[in-house]
């Protein structure tokens, strides 16, 4: 039987777009975030400096959409996220820790995802998303089912290769990662990927609580605002990165992508693990302990803290600055703020490789690999990794009946 790369080896090159945490952009900076779904609208199918060519199938958040967990923030998310669903660009996007009232009680939920009429729930979701019908129904993506306002899934289709892109809450609880892999076993030959606030970190590990394997200090997800427990480990109200993978994600059979936000670059993390130092993006193959023994690729994403105005790690950055002063005194051009990023994972299936890139959409240009950070950003794109991409198990042969012989 083909492996999977070789399955696809035919179908068309396509991009994800990942959107880090928002959280600072609809609070302080709301222009800014429209002006990032612009510019996903805009090079939706656009050549990239000659060294790819978009052709964004789909758009997920990593959640923290507000800040303060505040109707208006909402709003400005629901303002910027808009220009998707009226370009037609299926989009998912998890709450966050942010995106609840302060505590343990998930009920405090932000209106922006209470159904029916939050509109980053999956009601809302369902009944304004561009989701077509499939299959037989013309359309690439289809709406998938929700086990509640924060969980839900989509399909999507390219070419030959099949989707299912899960969108999980934070520290999510044991019954909804138990019905998401439920839905993944009852399509075999889907690649299943999933996006939750938080799993990797800034430092390239799993987020943990505080009896843990693996946590120090800054890896503790009873840490920070919002959706919060003072519990030592996972149970089945609330699980950390680490137990998200090791009780639940490495047994599934086609996942082939993780990809969260949630943690902050700090100059001072370093790893206790000897994985690489903190840093805004992180990539991290893990190996499933399901049938075929495959490797996962987690993706980390956050450039929150310069949207917040941090910009001393960054070069050519300009000092750091309080939230919301950049945003008026400085241009979205190339000598702005370098806000609002993106990061495009463009998957190359005749290859069997997934390439991931970013860039500020305020000020146009991409930004270096951690080990070139003392690079400025340059106005083409620059390769942070590419990575070996298989996807989902191939799909089966037709089994045909054996006709009985006659004796």
């Amino acid at each position: 039987m083909a492996a999977g790369s070789v399955a696809y080896a035919a179908d068309p090159d396509f991009t994800l777009a990942v959107i880090p945490d928002t959280q600072y952009l609809a609070y302080q900076c709301p222009t800014a975030f429209t002006n990032m779904m612009t510019w996903v609208v805009n090079n939706r199918a656009a050549d990239q400096g000659g060294v790819f060519t978009t052709d964004v199938k789909a758009v997920i958040g990593v959640g923290d959409c507000s800040h303060n967990n505040s109707a208006g923030e909402f709003t400005n998310g629901q303002t910027a996220y808009s220009r998707l669903d009226r370009a037609g660009i299926p989009w998912v996007n998890p709450p966050g820790n942010h995106d609840y009232g302060n505590g343990a009680d998930r009920a405090q939920i932000g209106s922006g995802y209470r159904d029916p009429s939050g509109y980053f729930g999956s009601a809302r979701r369902q009944a304004l998303g561009a989701y077509g019908i499939l299959p037989g129904g013309g359309g690439a993506s289809e709406w998938g089912d929700a086990y509640d306002n924060a969980n839900y899934y989509i399909r999507l289709n390219v070419g030959s290769r099949s989707l299912l892109i899960f969108s999980i809450e934070h520290i999510p609880r044991q019954v909804v990662l138990e019905w998401a892999k439920g839905v993944a076993d009852a399509h075999p030959d889907h690649e299943a990927i999933v996006t939750t606030h938080s799993f990797l970190t800034d430092t390239n590990e799993f987020g943990t609580f505080s009896e843990e394997p693996g946590n120090h200090v800054y890896t503790n997800d009873n840490r920070g605002q919002g959706l919060v427990t003072n519990q030592g480990a996972s149970d089945a109200r609330f699980n950390s990165g680490y137990a998200v993978w090791n009780s639940y994600l490495k047994y599934w059979s086609n996942l082939s992508l993780v990809v969260c936000g949630h943690w902050i670059y700090q100059a001072w993390h370093t790893s206790k693990e000897g994985a690489s130092n903190s840093w805004f993006l992180q990539q991290r193959a893990i190996r499933s302990s399901g049938p075929r023994g495959h490797a996962v690729q987690a993706i980390f994403a956050n450039w929150q803290e310069v949207d917040a105005g941090t910009y001393s790690a960054l070069p050519g950055g300009g000092g750091n600055r309080g939230p919301g002063v950049y945003c008026s005194a400085f241009p979205a051009n190339a000598a702005g703020a370098r806000i609002a990023h993106v990061m495009l994972l463009h998957f190359r299936p005749s290859s069997g490789k997934l390439d991931g890139y970013a860039l500020s959409t305020n000020t146009g240009l991409w930004e270096p690999t951690q080990a070139n950070r003392a690079v400025a950003p340059t106005s083409s794109p620059q390769l942070l990794f590419s990575l070996d991409q298989t996807g989902a198990p191939p799909k089966l042969m037709r089994q045909f009946p054996i006709e009985r012989r006659k004796k």
